[in-house]
């Protein structure tokens, strides 16, 4: 009898939760929660490195296998049932590219349209690993939106790459200078619902899957530290929220660097550094590992 065995990490409460969470009881399988303490081939440094670096519920996935609905997240007016449909390629409208360099790990390549009427549309990306940029612009070629590209915003901080793209014929250029909470305070404002018609001005294809995930993945920072006054002038060490975690942010900073370079928050109400939301604190389900 031939037997499959399939290994992953949760990402949230996904498909993944609705076939095999805790809730589920159904014959012809089984299902086995083991937490990284459990691997005896794990360095023990190795071990404690990373049981310092994450906190909270993503920690709780992230090391214990846990299914979790995330804390603090970091675009938490994003709403599926809102904001993903159907929105293929409009030969009407030019294409813009969002361009996070990544190389060796990942590079990042969210795909936009804008129709003049306040709609953004994201209809497309590239989410590759080792990949040059020669092998991301011949990707690009082979899209049936390529010869609609007018512009294509990148990472300021590698003006070698950039230039890189323009000798490859793309019309690549730096995305306007900002802190990172202001791009994330424009794309915040990209999410909202309009008020009177009660629809987003953004839309997400559904086979963007890779958007769709990280949106969903992407939280403040609960260890990021300050230095603040006390109210006898000391200094004083505090912990905010205040900047993202350092994970699960390819496609949203290539996400930003467009928004902030492209798009213009109509009278949106920003948050301002260090005067974020304080995260929601949200229940999780209760898992067990067993050793085998």
């Amino acid at each position: 009898e031939q037997q499959l065995f399939i290994a992953s990490t949760p990402k949230g409460m996904n498909w993944m939760y609705d076939l095999f969470g805790p809730h589920v009881i159904r014959g012809g399988y089984e299902h086995v929660y083991a937490e990284i303490y459990d691997n005896p081939y794990l360095a023990k440094e190795y071990v404690d490195a990373i049981t310092e670096r994450y906190s909270g519920n993503f920690k709780l996935q992230e090391l214990s296998g846990q299914f979790v609905s995330h804390e603090g997240t970091v675009y938490d007016n994003f709403n599926p049932g809102k904001h993903i449909g159907n929105y293929q390629y409009n030969p009407e409208l030019s294409v813009d590219l969002g361009w996070d360099f990544g190389y060796p790990n990942i590079s990042a390549i969210p795909v936009l349209q804008q129709d003049g009427k306040g709609h953004v549309y994201l209809i497309d990306e590239i989410y590759k690993y080792h990949a040059l940029e020669e092998d991301l612009v011949a990707e690009c070629r082979n899209r049936q939106w390529f010869g609609g590209v007018r512009d294509a915003i990148c990472d300021e901080a590698r003006p070698d790459l950039i230039k890189r793209l323009v000798n490859l014929g793309l019309p690549a250029r730096s995305s306007r200078k900002g802190k990172i909470i202001e791009g994330i305070n424009h794309c915040r404002a990209l999410l909202a619902i309009d008020t009177v018609t009660k629809e987003p001005k953004f839309h997400v294809d559904k086979n963007c899957a890779m958007f769709i995930q990280e949106i969903g993945l992407y939280r403040w920072d609960e260890n990021t530290k300050f230095t603040e006054k006390d109210e006898h002038g000391s200094d004083i060490q505090v912990y905010k929220s205040t900047a993202p975690i350092d994970a699960y942010n390819h496609m949203m900073d290539a996400w930003r660097y467009w928004a902030i370079s492209k798009w213009n928050p109509p009278g949106a109400v920003m948050y301002k550094d260090k005067k974020l939301p304080k995260p929601r604190r949200m229940q999780y389900q209760n898992m067990y590992s067993r050793k085998y």
